[in-house]
């Protein structure tokens, strides 16, 4: 049964699908008359478009990454071509050296997209609800909260939008984020109407990108967010577009890049921008998806450069939907639970409960949030220690430095899920543990680790006084260390 978004008001159900019409949604599809290119030069550009217009009709460079030359070309197939054509075209390329990698664009999604299901709200559901929820003590965020709150770390949300103006989220969300689908600002999480996946469900992926941000904010309170929409209003994006907004985070300042979604297609753009993430310091976390199920493979959660992520219930048992594999690297909360006896009416007391537009907070479940949970616990852990890179850990090594202090402190599995042995990841994070193995915190204005917010401090401070995006004195994260950071700064002195 197919279901309409309605206004936040009214209660919308969870569309289930049965195990054929999931098994039909398996394979993410082809975008038609759209290929990509990384190649080594502008002279290499142009002879790679030379040659492939004297095969195919209508080449032209739709949009670029030029930082990273690489480009998005159309094309059109003449009577009784086939992309098999392309692709070996495209092949000759990379033999001959004009290009580094050529492929086909395909389309990837938002987990809970792919399978309909859909974010509920209903009346006895609160703001209330959001601060007790049941994975707050599942991941052990009272005493993590103790020694971290991800202040100084920038989460990107790669998703649909983010309602910026949410209570929730109002002191969180930073102005300098970027829309890669629509003319829209990047921080509208908002609809247009239109079936335009043709599915039967209008606009059914509005509101996932402000859920997941809200579910950041829960964990790590003091992050800032970074949105990045790379997603429709029906949770669809593509290869180049989700990898040209993972570039765009990376040049603004993300410590981490939140990726609530995946393609069975593996993507050289996408595996790209994750290996130069990791290089610079920056964790990449991808969503396993939700069709319970271990291949296909999901992109970039199988990644070997991210981090993949499962979901669990509230009693650490796989959730039914999501998918499970050896390449996983952690499992978090995912699932909600309906009332006993009904199959629209959720618990408050066993569901995920975030932040949803229209400045109120709902249900919904999948690997799309236990993948949130995890990108705030990354920033718990990076926030504890702003020295990195140092002589212990590298740029190059912070995510897998990251990854170790998780990996050793998460709640083992197998024993309670024998039938996906090691197919969960490390386990469950739990990030009392996980905050417990590193330092408090530095409050906002140490600048220089030393415990104390004063005189050498407040000379770094001035030192950087002026643009300076990305340095440790910008302590209002708006690309400018000026008056607002020294306030921050003296409002910690001691």
């Amino acid at each position: 049964m197919k279901f309409a978004r309605n206004i936040l008001a009214s209660t919308i159900l969870t569309a289930g699908l049965t195990a054929s019409a999931a098994h039909a949604q398996l394979i993410d599809p082809l975008i038609a008359n759209e290929l990509m290119v990384r190649v080594p030069s502008a002279r290499a550009l142009e002879t790679c478009l030379s040659a492939l217009s004297s095969q195919f009709g209508g080449v032209t460079v739709l949009d670029s990454v030029a930082s990273r030359n690489t480009y998005l070309v159309s094309y059109t197939l003449g009577r009784g071509q086939t992309t098999l054509q392309v692709e070996t075209a495209l092949n000759t390329l990379i033999a001959k050296g004009t290009l580094v990698w050529g492929e086909l664009n395909y389309a990837g999604q938002a987990a809970e997209g792919k399978t309909d299901s859909l974010w509920v709200s209903q009346g006895d559901i609160g703001p209330g609800q959001y601060g007790s929820q049941y994975a707050i003590d599942q991941l052990g965020l009272g005493p993590a909260h103790l020694r971290s709150t991800g202040f100084g770390v920038v989460v990107a949300i790669l998703d649909t939008g983010v309602e910026a103006s949410h209570p929730l989220l109002a002191d969180s969300t930073l102005p300098n984020g970027a829309n890669f689908v629509t003319k829209l600002p990047a921080t509208v999480d908002q609809g247009d109407g239109a079936d335009n996946d043709g599915d039967g469900l209008v606009d059914e992926m509005v509101g996932h990108g402000t859920f997941v941000a809200g579910l950041v904010r829960l964990v790590a309170p003091d992050a800032k967010i970074l949105p990045v929409t790379v997603l429709d209003s029906e949770g669809v994006g593509d290869a180049f577009r989700i990898g040209k907004g993972m570039y765009y985070a990376i040049d603004h300042g993300a410590d981490v890049l939140n990726m609530s979604l995946g393609s069975t297609y593996r993507s050289a753009i996408i595996e790209d921008a994750a290996a130069e993430a990791q290089t610079k310091g920056v964790v990449v976390v991808g969503a396993a998806g939700n069709f319970n199920v271990e291949d296909p493979r999901e992109y970039p959660a199988c990644d070997g450069s991210s981090f993949g992520v499962a979901a669990v219930t509230r009693l650490d048992l796989k959730a039914p939907f999501s998918n499970f594999n050896d390449k996983l690297d952690f499992s978090a909360p995912g699932h909600s639970e309906f009332v006993a006896g009904s199959t629209t009416v959720f618990d408050p007391a066993k569901s995920i409960i975030s932040s949803v537009p229209g400045g109120g907070v709902g249900v919904w479940r999948g690997t799309s949030f236990a993948n949130a949970f995890v990108s705030a616990g990354v920033a718990l852990i990076r926030a504890q220690h702003p020295n990195w890179p140092n002589g212990q850990v590298p740029t190059n090594q912070i995510a897998s430095a990251i990854e170790d202090v998780l990996a050793t402190s998460a709640v083992p599995l197998n024993d309670l899920n024998p039938a996906y042995e090691d197919m969960l990841g490390y386990g469950r994070i739990d990030l009392a543990a996980a905050t417990a193995l590193g330092p408090v915190q530095p409050k906002p204005g140490d600048l220089n680790g030393d415990g104390v917010v004063g005189a050498d401090d407040l000379s770094i401070l001035l030192g950087s006084w002026g643009t300076c995006a990305g340095c440790n004195a910008d302590l209002t994260f708006d690309g400018v260390v000026s008056a607002d950071d020294l306030g921050v700064l003296l409002g910690n002195w001691g």
